[in-house]
């Protein structure tokens, strides 16, 4: 448990005028419900998935990091898996609502939690796929292109923080794309 409350009262609008960009799975900001085909499908391991067809999928905002009420909190989200501007970046594996969570979960609502900087703007960029993405046939990957798209994409629109809790596979020193847009932002 922390103890933030005598951090919060230092500056008790701290964070409002700061937008922080959570590159990750996205998150879980609107309520929607999804109209899918889902076809026969292998995942990167092989498993092969059967052909479920036309679902109908509910899927629901997580009120605790952002209130209905209050849509500013949320700025500029971007979709780099799907591509598709008409497309909100939604978490179908839940670390990128988790993460933003942990930065920016609302406080004094009778739940009994609260993110470390509660008053912040939140830039959901979605640059990590799930099994979901793939089994909807989300044309890219997370691959260090998109990961270093989505960096120059939130330094462009205004992030003052950028926070990536992912990683990658291969040699250490060996990203020169997300390194280049590290410099950038």
């Amino acid at each position: 448990m922390l103890d933030l409350e005598p951090a919060w009262d230092i500056q008790p609008a701290a964070g409002s005028a700061i937008t922080v960009a959570v590159l990750d799975s996205g998150l879980a900001y609107l309520d929607r419900t999804l109209r899918v085909n889902l076809p026969a499908f292998r995942d990167e391991f092989g498993v092969r998935y059967p052909a479920l067809g036309r679902q109908t999928i509910p899927y629901s905002a997580a009120r605790q990091v952002v209130a209905v009420d209050h849509p500013e909190r949320i700025v500029a989200p971007h979709d780099f898996i799907w591509d598709n501007d008409t497309m909100p970046p939604l978490d179908f594996d839940g670390h990128g609502t988790h993460v933003s969570g942990t930065i920016g979960q609302l406080t004094n609502d009778n739940i009994g939690t609260a993110g470390v900087a509660f008053n912040v703007k939140l830039m959901p960029v979605k640059v990590i796929d799930s099994i979901w993405d793939d089994l909807f046939g989300a044309p890219n990957v997370a691959d260090d292109a998109t990961v270093a798209r989505g960096i120059r994409y939130a330094a462009d629109n205004g992030a003052k923080v950028i926070n990536m809790s992912i990683g990658r596979t291969g040699p250490p020193d060996t990203a020169p794309a997300i390194e280049d847009a590290i410099k950038y932002a």
